[in-house]
């Protein structure tokens, strides 16, 4: 019976958790007077030494070098539920813009945030963008998680 209240009370602090990261993202691009051509949506694969995991993210242009956001990505699906092998990952998407060559851009940055809510974890990351509209953009993403490399594919959508 204490197991039961225990995990309860675990999920309901993950579930406030969650709501507190996007209640600070929606201050963060209220404060930075974000207009809808600064932030992106981006949905992405990535095959890691963990699994293949999928996620998506919203980030938000600060200035013209950095986007800042939050991401969610899981094994087998997108939720804080933490069953065996589906691996949640959720936190702070930091982005820096090395170089930027006509439709194509190469940005460095940290993830960092909890695997299964209880471990942090800080993985530096190498995304490569292509745009191929005003809109759509192709990624290809190298990272370096849990002591190996992972790489990755994304599609951005910029709202």
């Amino acid at each position: 019976m204490k197991t039961t209240n225990t995990s309860q009370l675990a999920k309901k602090i993950r579930v406030k958790l969650f709501l507190i990261t996007v209640l600070t993202f929606v201050l963060l691009v209220l404060g930075t007077k974000a207009s809808a051509q600064r932030i992106h949506l981006t949905g992405f694969v990535e095959q890691n030494i963990i699994a293949v995991q999928k996620g998506v993210s919203i980030t938000s242009a600060v200035g013209d070098r950095i986007q800042v956001g939050y991401f969610f990505q899981a094994t087998h699906q997108l939720s804080f539920e933490q069953k065996q092998s589906n691996y949640p990952f959720h936190g702070v998407d930091l982005q820096f813009r090395v170089k930027n060559c006509n439709s194509l851009t190469l940005w460095g940055g940290l993830k960092t945030g909890l695997v299964n809510g209880q471990y942090l974890a800080v993985v530096p990351q190498l995304n490569t963008q292509v745009s191929l509209t005003r809109w759509l953009g192709l990624g290809i993403n190298a990272s370096y998680r849990a002591g190996h490399p992972a790489l990755g594919t994304s599609v951005s959508f910029k709202l």
